[in-house]
């Protein structure tokens, strides 16, 4: 494997489509992350360097009848894809709006050549077919978002929010919106003005963005290399990855992949770092000693969940939402289960103290 550090319109455009798979996690910055994305978006347009984005490792796979043959299966990184993408769209529509507002024909021209450009560079790819041209997303988020993200890509009816995902997702247009493309907009008064300062913007954006692309030969590689490489941010946590795989086992059997669907939600609705040791007392429990750290996830998938049936690895995600949940309760200082009699407040500090 051979990372290779490019900028993220090198990235889009020579290195895509991009697909984060439907059992990868749905969007998941929050409005603090989107706007520390903002601030670096506006410092680096103020410097004269370039800036580390992170890293997208990916899984290239080999797909008959697409155009360029293969696609990237994002491991890790999609969240920064997504909100870039979100940023090149905004300013596609920027241009487009200026355009519209142009009176001289070269300065209308400018705007729409800008606009095309973002547009076939950044956010669809381009191709020929028959005597149509059509156009197929650079990135396409996982089932929970992609088609919400599509349409809200596209500035079409998205239609209202149906998950926390999508509420995150418009939260992420609106910041980078106002926070950043207006801002920089609003500072010139002529249209031409705001065209060539948003060209500079995009252009200082798209070329000096950097992000490290790392394409492993297999999903376990890829997996190990994420466990390795990622320490901060909002990143894949153990339960993200066992997530993934064991919905990837239940790929041919789409009724117990939904259902498995539900029970991760659940699971995955609460505090990471809670989760993590709940998935290591889990485990102890059952094999008598605590996994090691950098190896959770793979030990946790070998002990319940590799080489068993559909239904066995359905039936033993219930049960672990069912122990998670009366994990929480324990960790409250409640007992989750009947009680033979009434507990007060000093038996339920105790069961604290003892968790």
């Amino acid at each position: 494997m051979k990372p290779t550090e490019l900028s993220i319109l090198d990235l889009l455009s020579d290195r895509s489509p991009f697909l984060v798979e439907r059992y990868q996690r749905a969007y998941a910055w929050t409005e603090e992350e989107v706007k520390e994305f903002a601030d670096d978006l506006l410092n680096l347009n103020e410097s004269s360097d370039t800036h580390f984005f992170g890293s997208v490792v990916s899984v290239r796979k080999e797909i008959e009848g697409t155009k360029s043959g293969f696609q990237f299966e994002v491991i890790d990184g999609q969240q920064r894809l997504a909100t870039f993408t979100i940023l090149f769209s905004i300013i596609e529509k920027e241009f487009a709006k200026l355009e519209a507002r142009a009176r001289n024909n070269k300065t209308k021209q400018d705007a729409h050549n800008s606009s095309e450009n973002i547009r076939n560079d950044c956010l669809y790819k381009k191709y020929r077919d028959g005597s149509s041209w059509l156009y197929s997303p650079r990135l396409t988020l996982s089932k929970p978002d992609s088609e919400f993200f599509e349409k809200f890509i596209e500035g079409g009816n998205h239609g209202a929010p149906e998950r926390k995902s999508h509420i995150r997702l418009k939260g992420a247009f609106k910041i980078i919106k106002e926070e950043v493309i207006e801002k920089i907009v609003n500072e010139k008064t002529k249209v031409l003005d705001k065209i060539n300062v948003l060209n500079d913007f995009y252009v200082r954006i798209s070329e000096y963005s950097m992000v490290m692309h790392l394409v492993a030969d297999s999903h376990a590689e890829a997996i190990r290399l994420f466990l390795v490489l990622n320490d901060r941010g909002v990143s894949l946590s153990e339960g993200d990855l066992l997530r993934a795989q064991t919905l990837g086992l239940l790929e041919s059997r789409a009724d117990l992949q939904n259902a498995a669907e539900n029970e991760w939600d659940e699971i995955l609705s609460e505090d990471g770092n809670v989760l993590r040791e709940f998935l290591m007392d889990y485990f102890t429990s059952f094999e008598g000693r605590r996994p090691k750290k950098l190896r959770l996830q793979e030990e946790f998938f070998g002990m319940f969940f590799k080489n068993k049936k559909p239904k066995e690895i359905l039936d033993k995600l219930k049960e672990i939402n069912n122990a998670y949940r009366f994990y929480q309760e324990l960790l409250e200082g409640n007992w989750p289960f009947p009680e033979p009699y009434k507990t007060g407040m000093w038996e339920r500090e105790q069961v604290s103290r003892l968790i």
